[in-house]
């Protein structure tokens, strides 16, 4: 189980590679 901070922070990373 992954805590929600992990969720978002996995989620940032791929938001950030896509802009990029």
């Amino acid at each position: 189980m992954l805590p929600d901070i992990m969720v978002f922070f996995k989620k940032n990373l791929e938001f950030e590679r896509s802009i990029s």
